[in-house]
């Protein structure tokens, strides 16, 4: 379940796309398998254990987004990902570069 804001603003010369945004992940099956493997050419073989997911997790991420002309387009998003085990958090940057030709 989820929340997204976002609304265009027309600059002189550019338009600008700013966004928020809150979602929140519950997982009913937390449990996972372990991994057997083997390497090509029957090379050794490992084992490799499950992890339980967290139970719930909360995902915040803001961005900006910039149409410069109509060809060019560029963007920078940042999310954040809480989860309920452990504390644990992941964050992630992202940079966004299109060109229409």
């Amino acid at each position: 379940m989820g929340l997204r804001l976002s609304r265009p603003v027309d600059l002189s010369r550019w338009r600008l796309l700013p966004e928020l945004r809150a979602e929140w992940r519950h997982e009913f099956d937390r449990r996972t398998e372990d991994l057997s493997a083997t390497l090509a050419g029957g090379g050794g073989r490992f084992d490799t254990p499950g992890r339980d997911l967290a139970s719930d997790s909360l995902l915040l991420g803001v961005s900006l987004g910039a149409r410069l002309s109509e060809r060019l387009q560029v963007g920078l998003g940042y999310n954040c990902d809480l989860q309920s085990s452990g504390g644990a958090a992941s964050h992630a940057l992202k940079l966004d570069i299109a060109a229409n030709f």
